[in-house]
């Protein structure tokens, strides 16, 4: 399971700037590359995002010129079971 994390939290893990964190944020957001997983409100009301990636896994192969990447999606508990109802449905 991915664990969703504020922008605050990637710039402490990372050692970045907050405000390269930010645009890249948005960035990957845009490419549908990070989710926003939850938005919290804070007793002094800021809110702010949670966010989490949208790719469970990627692999990059550079060989002779070529490229093969291949990634594996990140698919929420309530979207596979979605999946495993209309495919019990299609098997008759």
């Amino acid at each position: 399971m991915l664990v969703s994390k504020s922008v605050i939290d990637i710039t402490r893990e990372g050692n970045i700037p907050i405000t390269s964190a930010y645009r890249k944020v948005k960035e990957l957001k845009e490419y549908g590359l990070l989710k926003v997983d939850r938005i919290i409100l804070t007793p002094e009301g800021k809110k702010f995002e949670m966010v989490r990636s949208t790719i469970r896994s990627a692999s990059v192969l550079f060989d002779k010129g070529t490229l093969d990447v291949d990634v594996t999606e990140s698919v929420e508990a309530d979207e596979k079971m979605v999946k495993r109802f209309f495919a019990l449905r299609e098997v008759k």
